[in-house]
């Protein structure tokens, strides 16, 4: 998680574009401006406003499994999943709409790299952590959609995801969803 951060720092500066610079300033200088106390309390009321939907999340997708009969595994890699992930969903939509791909392709890329790191790594501390092999498919399925979003911005001359490429993903995500069930 730490090389991570110093790797996304140096390229940001190596990539440094005064324009963009410029482009935040004046954004930021647009918006309302808060009392340094009124963004602790929003910041803690967005902790603790966190803590309690996850909580009311994660004991609520439990109920719903047992009483569906359905996996605990299932639950979390759809229920529980999409609604962490609801923040990401709402942040890429607006930046699609405002054509902000980099803020899209960074929230996604630097989510995924912090469960991935940080969260597995924080889970194995506190319990070490046993690897189920029926999660095989859906690493295999990560490594693929990656390899072909990686090749997507290689082969194509605009390095462009259109719409029939997002369709096939979406797709993808539900024929792995209906293959889990």
């Amino acid at each position: 998680m730490v090389a991570y951060i110093i790797y996304s720092i140096y390229e940001e500066k190596a990539i440094h574009n005064e324009k963009i610079d410029e482009e935040i300033i004046k954004d930021v200088e647009s918006k309302e401006n808060y009392s340094m106390g009124m963004i602790i309390l929003y910041m803690i009321l967005g902790i603790l406003g966190l803590k309690f939907g996850a909580d009311f999340v994660v004991d609520n997708a439990i109920i719903i499994a047992n009483n569906l009969g359905l996996s605990e595994r299932l639950i979390g890699m759809t229920i529980v999943a999409i609604g962490t992930s609801l923040p990401e969903i709402i942040t890429g939509i607006i930046s699609a709409k405002k054509d902000e791909t980099d803020l899209l392709l960074g929230n996604i890329s630097g989510s995924n790299i912090i469960n991935l790191c940080l969260l597995v790594g924080i889970g194995a501390v506190i319990n070490p952590l046993t690897f189920a092999t029926d999660f095989n498919s859906a690493l295999i399925l990560l490594i693929i959609v990656t390899l072909f979003l990686q090749l997507l911005a290689t082969l194509n001359k605009k390095s462009e995801l259109d719409r029939k490429r997002g369709i096939i993903l979406i797709i993808v995500y539900f024929i792995y969803i209906f293959t889990m069930i």
